[in-house]
């Protein structure tokens, strides 16, 4: 899913949004992806997933309920911001330099991975799964 520009403030406030493929969003402006209130993304492809958010500064780009089910795995190309929960079923990389930001709990389940070797912040976490590299930074 690719999704070149203009604001969505405002317009994805409810429902799911199963991705399939690599998900990327990026234009001149900030808010291009900009899920709020009740809105729930699903990366569940079956081959390797990247996600791209050009703009992820706060009150930018950010997916509201992010949700990995993914299990040929899926990896960060830029910094990712989640504004409230980020749930790991399945294998999630982030590489060195990157940073995920959850304003919410940050779950791994028991069949989850991620492998991180950047920096992964939350304001919880329950860590149930497999954690190679640096553990997530929770209060």
């Amino acid at each position: 899913m690719t999704h070149p520009g203009g604001s969505t403030s405002g317009l994805l406030t409810d429902g799911v949004l199963r991705v399939a493929g690599n998900f990327t969003s990026w234009s001149s402006g900030g808010e291009n992806f900009a899920a709020t209130g009740n809105h729930r993304t699903i990366l569940d492809g079956t081959a390797a997933q990247t996600i791209d958010t050009y703009f992820n500064g706060a009150g930018q780009s950010r997916f509201w309920d992010l949700e990995i089910q993914n299990v040929a795995g899926v990896a960060m190309v830029r910094n990712l911001r989640v504004s409230n929960d980020f749930d790991i079923a399945a294998s999630f990389t982030v590489n060195a330099g990157l940073t995920a930001t959850v304003s919410g709990t940050f779950t791994l389940q028991v069949a989850g991975t991620l492998n991180n070797s950047g920096t992964v912040t939350a304001a919880a976490c329950s860590l149930l799964g497999t954690v190679n590299g640096t553990a997530p930074i929770c209060p």
